[in-house]
């Protein structure tokens, strides 16, 4: 069963009075989306607020995404009510935080139930996404401490959507460098203008409320449909070519084992 990752989180260096620095990344959101729709979020009340709050970008999309929701949305969460018109404001972030944050070890729990109680698991049990995947990756593996501490049945690797996109690229590339036809559209042949000819297709999937990870987590799911669907599309375009270019050469060509054009 395939599930759809997406973390915020503070990055930074810590400068002991003894010592090298250390490079230190701090969970604040977390979300993971089922396949089925079913949907898992926490807001850690673990990491340094002083530190995220200090980090300009951290505070304006992360930290003001999950107050206003916690706020404006919801005037009361998790039985205690929140003013709706609270300042955003360091303290007041501080307040809605301990109301709503959970501590890594009761996330890391719940995510494992959440996975472990989805329907339809199948046996061969969880497959993680993410777009650029490593940060969220390596945050998912810490909340349950070293890498052989993951869940029996977890996966010890996420697949990297961007990784998928890029792949899909090529594919463009590939047809367009075979043929000239008006069958399909055509876009030009640098990597950067097919990515970009990609995002601008109709069925690219919205995102543009970035850095909500519940939002996030969405868009990836979407997105990996999105390019399923044009692998699919672009690997048939790319057969026909080539069986439209044997014919016309009179040249072989191998596309698959085994299968001479």
């Amino acid at each position: 069963m395939n599930f759809y990752l997406d973390t915020e989180f503070y990055e930074g260096l810590t400068r002991p009075l003894i010592g090298k620095k250390e490079h230190t990344i701090d969970l604040i959101s977390i979300a993971i989306l089922a396949e089925n729709g079913r949907m898992f979020y926490a807001v850690s009340n673990e990491f340094d607020l002083k530190r995220a709050w200090a980090d300009e970008f951290v505070r304006e999309n992360v930290l003001r995404n999950i107050f206003d929701e916690y706020t404006t949305a919801n005037a009361f969460t998790h039985g205690v009510p929140i003013d709706p018109y609270l300042e955003f404001n360091k303290h007041n972030f501080g307040f809605v935080r301990k109301v709503i944050g959970k501590d890594n070890v009761t996330i890391a729990k719940e995510i494992e139930r959440f996975v472990f109680q989805s329907p339809a698991l199948g046996e061969s049990g969880p497959h993680f996404y993410a777009y650029y995947a490593d940060y969220d990756w390596v945050l998912l593996c810490s909340l349950f401490g070293r890498m052989i501490n993951l869940p029996k049945g977890f996966p010890m690797y996420c697949r990297d959507l961007k990784q998928t996109m890029d792949e899909a690229v090529y594919k463009i590339m590939e047809f367009t460098s075979l043929c000239n036809t008006d069958q399909y559209p055509k876009p030009e042949r640098t990597f950067e203008q097919a990515l970009e000819f990609l995002k601008e297709s109709g069925d690219y999937p919205d995102n543009s409320n970035v850095h909500n990870a519940k939002d996030d987590a969405r868009f990836n799911m979407n997105l990996h449909s999105f390019l399923l669907n044009t692998m699919a599309f672009y690997r048939k375009a790319v057969e026909e070519a080539y069986i439209k270019k044997a014919k016309t050469t009179g040249t072989s060509f191998y596309i698959r084992p085994n299968q001479k054009l």
